[in-house]
C-alpha cells in the first residue's frame, strides 16, 4: 500500500509540474543575416549575406521541450559575376528575392532550462544548447539584381511555351526549418540566444534557375523579348550562339537558404499560479505540510 501511495504522489507531482509548465510562454525577437545556396552559389555558405529578422512566440512544455511558431523575413541574392567557378561569369545570371516565412517547430534543450522566476532548483541551468526542427511555408519573388525585373512571370526556362512542357513554378512553397542554437538566462528576466538554421525548400527555382536552356526563339516569340534576353545572358563567344538545350542550372540539386541570428527572449508571466500545493512554486517536489496528524 505504501508503494501505491508513493507512486501516486510522484505521479501527482509530475502531472502538476507538466501542467504548470504548459502555462509558460515566451516571446522573442531576433536579427541576423541570411544567405542562399543553389545554382548561382553552389558551395558558398555565408556568401552574399543579407540582413534578416524574426519574431516568434514559444509555449514551454517542460524544462527540455517547447513548441514555437514564428515569422521570419529573409533576403537572399547571388551574382554569377562574383561566382567561384569559371563558367559563372560567362553564364552571367543573377537574382535577388525577399522571403517571407511562417513556421512552427519543436525545440529541445540539451540541459534543463527555465526563465521562470520560481525555478530555483539546482539542476536548472542558466544556459543550454538546443536543437529545433519543424515545418513552414514561404513566399518568394525572384528578380534581377540589375533592374529588379520580376523573373517568375517571364518563363525564362520556357515555362508556358510550346517548346517545352515545363509549368510555371509556384511563389509559395513548403519548407522544413532545422538547426542548432545556444541560449543564456539573464537574471530570470530575459534570455539571449544565438541560432543557426537551414531550410529545406523543396524548390529549385528560388533563383529562377533550375534545368536547361529552352529554345530562345520560341521564348522571344511567345513570352517576349525581355524573357528571351534574361533567359540567355551569356557573354563572350557564347553571346553570339544558341544555347538551346545546353545546361543552365543543376536540376538534380534543390536550393537552400539559411539564417544566423541573435535573439532576445522574454518570459511572459502567466496570471495562473502553480504554487498551490507545492512549496516554493512548481517543480520543487515538496508538498506543503498541513500539520501533524
Amino acid at each position: 500500500m505504501k508503494k501505491v501511495r508513493a507512486v501516486a504522489v510522484i505521479a501527482i507531482i509530475f502531472i502538476t509540474n507538466l501542467s504548470c509548465f504548459a502555462q509558460r510562454w515566451e516571446i522573442g525577437v531576433g536579427a541576423g543575416i541570411s544567405y542562399y545556396v543553389g545554382d548561382l552559389n553552389p558551395t558558398g555558405h555565408f556568401k552574399f549575406p543579407h540582413p534578416s529578422g524574426t519574431i516568434f512566440v514559444k509555449r514551454v512544455l517542460t524544462e527540455h521541450w517547447s513548441i514555437r511558431g514564428g515569422f521570419t523575413y529573409l533576403g537572399v541574392y547571388a551574382d554569377d559575376q562574383q561566382g567561384d567557378f569559371a563558367y559563372q561569369p560567362v553564364r552571367n545570371l543573377n537574382f535577388t528575392t525577399h522571403i517571407f516565412e511562417l513556421h512552427a517547430a519543436a525545440e529541445l534543450n540539451f540541459f534543463p532550462f527555465s526563465m521562470s522566476p520560481d525555478r530555483y532548483q539546482k539542476h536548472i541551468r542558466k544556459w543550454t544548447p538546443y536543437m529545433f526542427a519543424g515545418v513552414g511555408a514561404y513566399y518568394y519573388d525572384p528578380r534581377t539584381l540589375d533592374g529588379g525585373v520580376a523573373l517568375l512571370p517571364l518563363g525564362t526556362e520556357g515555362q508556358g511555351t510550346s517548346a517545352t512542357d515545363r509549368v510555371q513554378y509556384s511563389p509559395v512553397m513548403p519548407c522544413v526549418p532545422f538547426g542548432l542554437g545556444v541560449k543564456f538566462n539573464i537574471k530570470n528576466k530575459f534570455a539571449i540566444g544565438l541560432e543557426y538554421g537551414m531550410r529545406l525548400t523543396f524548390n529549385d527555382y528560388l533563383d529562377d534557375v533550375s534545368t536547361d536552356y529552352s529554345i530562345n526563339g520560341v521564348i522571344a516569340a511567345e513570352n517576349g523579348a525581355t524573357a528571351a534576353n534574361l533567359s540567355n545572358r551569356s557573354l563572350g563567344d557564347y553571346s553570339a550562339q544558341s544555347n538551346d538545350f545546353y545546361q543552365r542550372g543543376i536540376k538534380t540539386d534543390l536550393d537552400w537558404y539559411g539564417y544566423l541570428g541573435v535573439s532576445l527572449i522574454f518570459y511572459i508571466k502567466d496570471p495562473t499560479t502553480c504554487s498551490s500545493g507545492i512549496k516554493g512554486g512548481y517543480g520543487t517536489g515538496k508538498l506543503k505540510s498541513k500539520g501533524k496528524k
